[in-house]
């Protein structure tokens, strides 16, 4: 008699258990689930993909300025070590403070954009035509784009600002058959109000 009742009360905490149990488990959205993968430090909304070709590349400059991300930025532009000796020159718009830009080198450019990001409470950059490639040489293989017209608006926290221009760019397939920005020019619209990307290169430059 006593086995039995010990069984009997077993088998009541067993149920008992196995309820609560599918309580929990319907109280959960899909308990099952595995988490998202993010990127470094926690970051998912990095986008870069590995430059196999010149349109790559643009999309990658866009992409790293909108989501502020200075790294993929630099990743746009050649390294001389390993395109031929290739180096990186940007051309100012006339109307920029040209002197600010005689010695322009890629340290220049990861220079003023990191302030520009470090002030910014928003970017956001679109080109209004479609950029199309024109081969330049084939030994080393490099192309220059058409001018395409761009527009970059960056909301800081006292003012936005509006840069408004029209970019010409050359890149370079490396060593590693993977493409880089090795020219960059700038015009202004023709519009006289409007400030190119250079102004803003010019203004925070350190």
């Amino acid at each position: 008699m006593p086995r039995v009742i010990l069984l009997h009360f077993s088998n009541y905490y067993i149920k008992y258990f196995l309820i609560l149990l599918t309580f929990v488990i319907l109280a959960c959205t899909n308990p099952f689930n595995t988490r998202d993968i993010e990127g470094p430090d926690g970051d998912n909304s990095a986008i870069y993909d590995p430059p196999v070709s010149s349109n790559i590349v643009m999309t990658n400059f866009r992409n790293a300025i909108i989501q502020e991300n200075i790294s993929n930025y630099m990743n746009c532009f050649v390294d001389p070590a390993l395109a031929y000796n290739f180096v990186y020159k940007f051309v100012p718009d006339p109307s920029a403070e040209t002197d600010k830009f005689r010695y322009w080198t890629l340290y220049d450019e990861e220079s003023y954009l990191n302030t520009v990001f470090k002030q910014s409470v928003n970017i956001s950059l679109e080109f209004f035509n479609e950029i199309t490639y024109t081969n330049i040489s084939q030994s080393p293989d490099s192309v220059q784009t058409n001018s395409f017209r761009y527009e970059l608006r960056i909301v800081f926290e006292e003012e936005d600002g509006l840069f408004i221009g029209t970019a010409r760019m050359k890149l370079i397939k490396d060593v590693n058959a993977l493409w880089y920005i090795y020219y960059w020019e700038d015009t202004k619209a023709e519009d006289l109000e409007s400030k190119s990307w250079s102004i803003l290169k010019a203004t925070f430059k350190n």
